[in-house]
């Protein structure tokens, strides 16, 4: 099964994430000089995944399958470099907060069987 139903709070959680793809950038970037020609990856293809992981996430459903390369290293340091439950604790109630972790957990563990490695090696 490839195909992984995003709920609202999962939605909320990835979205946080690629919300801000220059930091996806950096991390994708992080084992070379950013100020270097030649980066790794540009920053303009990693906002674009990230705005396609988005609308996919919205609208409710991710196939794995369907992802190239970058959507893949994007989704997984959309979960990976993630700080919306660190984020939401002291402002939510415990309740809340346990429920975020519940489906943050469950969304990882839905990639997983899709496919997301558990184990990150890099796919490009």
């Amino acid at each position: 099964m490839t195909k992984v139903k995003i709920t609202k709070t999962q939605y909320e959680i990835l979205e946080h994430r690629l919300d801000i793809p220059d930091c996806i950038h950096e991390v994708l970037n992080a084992d070379i000089d950013l100020e270097l020609e030649d980066p790794r990856v540009e920053i303009e293809p990693v906002e674009e995944s990230a705005n396609k992981l988005k609308a996919l996430a919205k609208r409710g459903t991710i196939d794995w399958s369907e992802l190239n390369a970058l959507d893949k290293e994007v989704l997984w340091d959309s979960i990976d470099g993630s700080t919306f439950i660190g984020a939401s604790e002291g402002f939510v109630s415990s309740q809340q907060y346990y429920g975020f972790q519940r489906s943050f957990n469950n969304l990882v563990d839905k990639l997983e069987a899709a496919g997301m490695p558990t184990i990150f090696c890099g796919f490009i």
